[in-house]
């Protein structure tokens, strides 16, 4: 049978706990007489944490403005654009109607007849037309750029943003597991200090109380 001093057990003391993650390490124990819970990242973690917020601070206050240098180089871009576009058009136009001419020439030997007069002058408006209805293709293609843009910052903002919440919530499970440690140390050092004081309570040579044994052993596979 098992048997137990009769002098007064210590007290139980509060145990710390100490989870380290990928270099990143979660303390929960007492300092100055308050218990503490401390997160220190590794410097990985850290270098991206800070990059991110920092980042995404200088972003956020002006994601929807133009910037004069960019405003210049989209003008740049609708400007190459609308001039390539009314080259394409030119040059179709100017090979159609040489083609015309010269087959009008070859066969009747001058322009001067009236109705191939007429039918250039109408393909010098389908050209003229074809221009105008590009500039709505040019308007389109300055928005699109615009928008284009816009959409490459609210994707950083969001990749950034989803690195800081990951390290963030990482930090918050380490030092989860960091306070529960310390929960169920507490809990089977609270338990031993009850069974020692309930068998010294009664006498030297009582027997150990079998359920309160058993409450404080039920923790005790998670410090194995």
């Amino acid at each position: 049978m098992s048997k137990v001093s009769n002098s007064t057990p210590d007290a139980p003391r509060y145990s710390g706990s100490k989870v380290s993650l990928g270099g990143s390490n979660a303390y929960s124990g007492i300092l100055n007489g308050m218990h503490v819970a401390d997160y220190k990242m590794s410097d990985a973690d850290s270098k991206i944490y800070d990059y991110a917020l920092n980042t995404i601070a200088q972003i956020l206050p002006n994601i929807n403005t133009f910037e004069p240098q960019t405003l210049s180089n989209l003008e740049d871009s609708v400007n190459a654009y609308r001039e390539s576009g009314i080259n394409d058009i030119n040059d179709f136009y100017n090979n159609s109607l040489n083609n015309i001419k010269n087959d009008i020439v070859s066969r009747f030997g001058n322009l001067d007849n009236s109705m191939f007069g007429q039918n250039l002058n109408e393909l010098e408006k389908s050209r003229a037309n074809s221009i105008s209805n590009f500039a709505q293709s040019v308007l389109a293609r300055q928005n699109e750029l615009m928008n284009n843009e816009l959409n490459q910052r609210y994707a950083l903002i969001n990749l950034l943003s989803g690195l800081s919440n990951n390290i963030y919530t990482k930090a918050l499970n380490t030092l989860g597991f960091a306070l529960n440690g310390s929960s169920n140390l507490n809990s089977f050092n609270n338990n031993l200090y009850n069974v020692a004081a309930h068998n010294n309570n009664n006498s030297s040579n009582s027997l150990i109380n079998p359920d309160l044994l058993n409450t404080a052993m039920a923790v005790f596979p998670y410090f194995l």
